[in-house]
């Protein structure tokens, strides 16, 4: 590395240090985790909710109808759920955010019973949860089904570990969505405060006729508001590990979704005087790039009208599918080729935008 490239590192880390002190020293980084926390909690609710049930969830895929499900969703211990197709009973299982067995019932096993024979079921549970809580699952419901039919039903969940589907509509997208709205959340609020801060005290205009270029000075800020915003992704993504699949997957969205959040929250900043006009810039940016998040993009790649094809390649929504991705079996990598160009490319511009408007303070 020559001395030109070491010289520009220094100011980059100088002006970004500047900016992380400070937010240190006035509880900045404090309030933010706390933010972050109470979030979190808030979207996490349901899962927490789950987790406190005291009875066992269990999925049945019954295609025979059989008398002994009919009579084991009498058991109060058990919480049975029918389903109507195979691959819905292991998307479902997959994607659950509660502790849960699925149940695979061949459609001869009243008259297996009936003739003494040995049944045994294939189990399948969550690719997440503990082995000890698969085994009470399993022993609470070969008990049931023992008490049923008087002789032994065994439930096997050998290689029974479930993963859910990119499609599937449950944990990895409420996940997603819950982790998408923290990190922009964060990243665009507090970074456009880099920006209105050096205008506001007048310093912004003393920087630029500083030794310091006017991209040293921009990325100096976007590594300050990198800082912010991974910090608030390593607490979320620390809440959320036990989820996670592909942990790659999950640093580099995370990376490049906070270098394009941070990238827009400077580019609000250099187009806004004040906090109050901020406000209203970044809600309406909110708007524009987290509702589509939320909108149903399940439906089959072949069956994409042309506009679901062109808002998949919004940044928020590569950032968005890029993390439900690390939470399920089989990475589609169209997904994580087009979320990492999508995020990529939009950062650039917005990084660009803000060294052209920064250059003009000086005309």
């Amino acid at each position: 590395m020559n001395k030109k490239t070491t010289d520009s590192l220094r100011i980059i880390v100088a002006f970004a240090l500047k900016d992380i002190r400070d937010a240190i020293q006035n509880k900045m980084i404090i309030r933010v985790g706390l933010g972050t926390l109470m979030v979190w909690l808030s979207s996490m609710a349901l899962p927490l909710l789950l987790s406190m049930r005291s009875t066992y969830e269990v999925r049945v895929f019954d295609p025979g109808r059989t008398e002994i499900v009919r009579e084991l969703a009498k058991d109060d211990q058990l919480d049975i759920r029918r389903v109507r197709f195979e691959d819905e009973l292991k998307d479902g299982v997959g994607a659950s955010f509660g502790q849960t067995l699925g149940l695979i019932i061949q459609p001869d096993v009243d008259e297996a019973l009936a003739a003494n024979r040995s049944i045994t079921l294939q189990g399948i549970y969550p690719h997440w949860m503990k082995s000890e809580d698969v085994t009470a699952s399993v022993t609470a419901v070969e008990a049931s089904l023992q008490l049923l039919s008087d002789q032994p039903i065994l439930v096997d969940t050998e290689n029974g570990a479930t993963f859910p589907a990119f499609t599937s509509v449950g944990r990895p997208t409420m996940v997603s969505s819950a982790l998408v709205i923290v990190i922009f959340t964060v990243g665009g609020m507090l970074t456009p405060y880099l920006m209105i801060e050096e205008k506001e005290k007048g310093t912004l205009a003393a920087l630029m006729v500083s030794p310091a270029s006017h991209s040293q000075f921009v990325l100096g800020k976007a590594l300050a508001g990198m800082f912010y915003s991974l910090i608030v992704a390593a607490v979320a993504l620390a809440m959320s590990g036990r989820w996670i699949v592909h942990w790659d997957v999950a640093i580099l969205a995370t990376l490049f979704g906070a270098l394009f959040t941070v990238s827009l929250g400077l580019g609000v900043g250099v187009i806004t005087e004040n906090p109050s006009s901020m406000g209203l810039w970044f809600g309406l940016l909110m708007m524009v790039m987290l509702v589509p998040v939320f909108l149903d993009f399940s439906t089959a790649p072949s069956e994409l009208s042309w506009w679901q094809v062109l808002l998949q390649w919004m940044p928020s929504i590569g950032f968005s599918d890029m993390l439900r991705a690390s939470f399920v079996g089989r990475l589609p990598q169209e997904v994580y080729l087009r979320g990492i160009l999508s995020m990529l490319v939009s950062a650039a511009v917005c990084l660009s935008f803000v060294v052209w408007r920064v250059r003009r303070v000086e005309t």
